[in-house]
């Protein structure tokens, strides 16, 4: 319920310091759980993101967002949760696959970090980890401003690409390569969105 009331509050101010533009509405799954991949520039993607995705988008966050006591109450109630970069925080991995697995829609943004200059970098093994424990579907956005990166009264542009469906590792796959496959087709998916 606070999500949906904090939705519509927030809604009029992105509409207002943001003209978002969203196509591929039309891919977003319903009644299902699965994966939202997003590219990351600025806290405001999540909020651009949003607005096209009906249900709730329950992110993982780098846990320095969370020290700071409104922001924390905020993020838990927008059901956000922590996560340890570059710590292998296994308690992450296994609260992200709870939110698929119930049937919600988990957002992470694979490259684990913001883009200060607007260009994609490279996935980070938890995408691929959280997909081949859930089998879950992932659902690749571009999130593009027009200033490159956010910037008051910028133009940003999401695209919702078609689902990906989970496949299972080939005979013979290691880990690895399983790894290195998926976190590949979902930013190859992000980029080519992010090109047009």
């Amino acid at each position: 319920m606070f999500y949906k009331i904090m939705r519509w509050i927030v809604y009029p101010f992105i509409r207002i310091f943001i003209r978002v533009e969203h196509y591929g509405m039309e891919n977003v799954p319903k009644n299902k759980g699965y994966i939202l991949a997003a590219n990351h520039t600025s806290i405001a993607d999540m909020f651009a993101i949003a607005v096209p995705v009906k249900g709730q988008i329950c992110y993982m966050a780098k846990e320095e967002l969370f020290k700071f006591f409104l922001l924390k109450w905020l993020f838990k109630a927008l059901g956000c949760f922590a996560v340890r970069r570059g710590k292998g925080d296994t308690e992450a991995i296994d609260k992200a696959c709870e939110i698929v697995n119930s049937g919600k829609v988990l957002g992470i943004f694979p490259e684990g970090t913001r883009s200060k200059t607007g260009e994609l970098g490279k996935a980070k093994a938890g995408i691929a980890l959280i997909a081949m424990q859930t089998k879950a579907d992932i659902l690749p956005v571009s999130v593009k401003y027009s200033t490159g990166t956010f910037k008051l009264f910028c133009k940003a542009t999401v695209r919702v690409g078609e689902l990906i469906p989970y496949k299972e590792p080939a005979e013979g796959e290691t880990q690895r390569a399983a790894i290195r496959r998926i976190s590949t087709e979902v930013m190859e998916n992000i980029a080519e969105m992010h090109q047009l």
